[in-house]
């Protein structure tokens, strides 16, 4: 896999999921888990900058509703950022159906590959 000509081969099994609901926090890394991944949590929007920040995930899964710093305040973050080290793609998590107006300015906000994804 690559992501914005980094190859991140050496990454393929680093999952960083930033996502507040403790629920969803232990299916996903259960599942993520049992598929052979090693998945760092991050509770909320400052511990997940910091995790991109440091860089080497091969997948980040973002929630977009998160307690300090939502989801898009983390991608605009991350594209003023001078420091941010190479990650791969980042899949917008949320269950509210309002944020699908994000596919039409995603390409405004940031500059990695993003994907949204409703959780219901």
């Amino acid at each position: 896999m690559s992501s914005n000509g980094v190859d991140l081969a050496q990454y393929e099994q680093k999952i960083l999921l930033i996502e507040d609901d403790q629920t969803l926090q232990e299916l996903y890394k259960e599942l993520l888990e049992d598929a052979g991944f090693t998945v760092q949590v991050a509770k909320d929007g400052d511990e997940g900058l910091s995790g991109l920040m440091k860089g080497g995930y091969a997948l980040v899964l973002l929630d977009v509703m998160l307690p300090r710093k939502d989801g898009i305040a983390i991608l605009k973050e991350m594209k003023k950022s001078k420091s941010l080290q190479p990650n791969g793609p980042i899949v917008l998590l949320t269950e509210n159906q309002e944020y699908f107006y994000l596919f039409a300015i995603l390409d405004f906000v940031c500059f990695v590959s993003c994907f949204l994804i409703p959780v219901s």
